[in-house]
C-alpha cells in the first residue's frame, strides 16, 4: 500500500511539473467557455450575413451543451491522449521506469497507480468542464436546461473520457508505444464510432456512450436508461479487464536498459 502511494504520487507530480498539465486542463476549459459563445453567436453572425435560415433559427442552452459535448469527444479527446502519451508507454521508450522497478518497486504497483491518477483526473476535469460550460452558456440563452435533465449525458461523458484513458494507458503500457496507443484510440474512436451509429447498431458499449452523452434531454424513458446504465456497467467490466491484462502482461514483461 506505501508503494502504490507513492507511485500515485508519483504519477501527480510527473503530471503537473510538465507542459502536459496545461493541455490536458486547458484543452476542456477552453473549449467549456468557447463553444457555449460560439453557440451564441452564431445566428447573430448569420443574420449579418443574411443566411435566414440559420438567422431564425432559435438556439437554446440545450444545443450549447450539446456542441460542448460533441467537441469534448473530439477535440478534448485529442488533446487529453496526446498529452499522456509519456504515461502511456513513453515512460518505457526513454527507459525511465528502470530506476523505480531497477530499485524494488513492483511492476504490479507501477501500472495500478497509472491508472488511479489518470482516468480518475479525465472523469473529474471532464465533469468540472461540464459545469464550466452550463455556467457559462446559462445567461447567453433565454430558453434553459435542468440539470437533473441533462444528468445522464454527463455520466456518459465522463464515463466515456475516463475509459478512453484507460484504453490508451493499456495499450501503451503493452506495446511501449504511447505515440501509437494514442493514434490508435482516437482514429478507433474517429471511424468506428459514425460507423457504428449509421448501422444503427451502436447500443450497450463504451462507444454508445458518446451518442448518449450529445442527445441532450432525451434520455427519460425507461429503455433508455436502460441503455444507459447497461453501457456504463459494460465499459467499468471491460476497464477491469484492461487494467488486469494490462498489469498481468507488464508484469511478466522484460524491460531493458
Amino acid at each position: 500500500m506505501t508503494q502504490f502511494f507513492a507511485g500515485v504520487k508519483k504519477e501527480i507530480l510527473e503530471l503537473l511539473k510538465t507542459y502536459r498539465i496545461i493541455a490536458f486542463v486547458g484543452g476542456f476549459v477552453f473549449i467549456s467557455i468557447l463553444n457555449p459563445i460560439l453557440i451564441w453567436l452564431l445566428p447573430k453572425f448569420a443574420q449579418s450575413l443574411e443566411i435566414e435560415g440559420v438567422a431564425l433559427f432559435v438556439f437554446t442552452q440545450e444545443h450549447a451543451l450539446a456542441s460542448f459535448l460533441s467537441e469534448c469527444f473530439q477535440t478534448g479527446l485529442l488533446v487529453m491522449l496526446i498529452s499522456m502519451t509519456r504515461a502511456a508507454g513513453g515512460d518505457q521508450k526513454n527507459k525511465t521506469c528502470i530506476l523505480p522497478i531497477t530499485l524494488g518497486f513492483k511492476k504490479e504497483t507501477y501500472i495500478y497507480s497509472k491508472f488511479a491518477v489518470y482516468p480518475v483526473f479525465a472523469f473529474f476535469i471532464t465533469l468540472i468542464t461540464f459545469f464550466i460550460a452550463y455556467a457559462v452558456s446559462y445567461p447567453l440563452f433565454a430558453i434553459k436546461v435542468n440539470l437533473f435533465d441533462i444528468a445522464p449525458n454527463l455520466i456518459a461523458i465522463c464515463v466515456l473520457i475516463s475509459f478512453s484513458a484507460i484504453l490508451v494507458l493499456a495499450m501503451g503500457c503493452i506495446t511501449g508505444r504511447g505515440g501509437i496507443s494514442a493514434a490508435s484510440v482516437i482514429l478507433l474512436f474517429m471511424f468506428l464510432e459514425p460507423i457504428l451509429n449509421v448501422l444503427q447498431i451502436n447500443h450497450y458499449n463504451p462507444l454508445a456512450l458518446a451518442r448518449i452523452a450529445r442527445e441532450v434531454v432525451n434520455y427519460h424513458t425507461i429503455e433508455q436508461q436502460i441503455e444507459l446504465v447497461a453501457s456504463v456497467g459494460i465499459t467499468f467490466a471491460i476497464s477491469a479487464l484492461l487494467i488486469i491484462l494490462t498489469t498481468k502482461i507488464f508484469k511478466n514483461k522484460h524491460i531493458t536498459s
